[in-house]
């Protein structure tokens, strides 16, 4: 199979693919550490947010890193990331792993704007962390064209989850 074909599913091509599961593995060698950073760097840009979550809306931004309850919560954010590029080859997997994880979000009063902000801090610490080198722009836009594949999944549990409350 060329290197260059999209995947019918994800329209993510191998390369694409490759590339988003390289620099995710640079990433998760320091889970702890990524986690911190990308919750400070989400609430920083996103301050509203921190009020989402009722365990950290006290917590002042320079208290964040070292937190247990943000570590935890941060881990299992960058676990299930791990666990969406682990399975970008899986489609059927992929869209119940993100319909699942959209109907848990919609419950709390997350919306799609909000996974889109997160979306551009993710691409954004992997952009600083991993220097212009590693993040060029064919994995800039790998991970852009990933990332809009997982948002798009996510719609529907979020539309789910939402026609089922009301």
């Amino acid at each position: 199979m060329s290197e260059d074909i999209p995947d019918p599913a994800t329209g993510l091509t191998p390369k694409e693919k490759n590339v988003v599961r390289d620099t995710w593995a640079i990433v998760k060698k320091d889970i702890k550490g990524a986690g911190y950073e990308l919750f400070v760097r989400f609430f920083t840009e996103n301050p509203s947010y921190q009020s989402l979550f009722p365990v950290l809306k006290d917590i002042p931004i320079s208290e964040i890193r070292g937190n247990k309850k943000i570590l935890a919560h941060a881990t299992n954010v960058l676990y299930t990331l791990t666990a969406l590029v682990d399975n970008l080859d899986e489609p059927d997997c992929l869209t119940e792993m993100l319909k699942k994880l959209g109907g848990n979000h919609a419950k709390r009063g997350v919306n799609l704007s909000m996974f889109d902000n997160l979306g551009k801090t993710i691409i954004g610490l992997l952009k600083d962390s991993l220097g212009p080198e590693i993040m060029n722009d064919f994995a800039i836009s790998a991970w852009n064209k990933t990332y809009a594949v997982i948002e798009s999944v996510v719609k529907v549990g979020l539309d789910e989850a939402s026609k089922t409350s009301a």
